[in-house]
């Protein structure tokens, strides 16, 4: 008896890069707890992203918020 799915589990990069497509961007806190990463992991992904051709823009903070929101503005060149 096998139960495969139809669909491949996602990579944790593909994980990472669908939350950075959110409109309103993320913020660090946010996208470490989503990952279950620390705050410094998050950064280094973020890095890796944008050595990698990513193009990442860093928005103003939401309002109420003091923390820059993250999304990806465009992928790899």
């Amino acid at each position: 008896m096998s139960t495969s799915s139809t669909t491949q589990p996602k990579t944790r990069n593909q994980e990472f890069i669908a939350l950075l497509r959110c409109k309103n961007g993320i913020s660090i806190a946010e996208l470490a707890a989503a990952m279950n990463w620390k705050p410094h992991t998050t950064r280094a992904g973020l890095t890796r992203l944008r050595q990698a051709g990513w193009t990442i823009e860093k928005l103003d903070p939401a309002s109420g918020e003091r923390a820059s929101r993250y999304r990806i503005a465009k992928a790899r060149s």
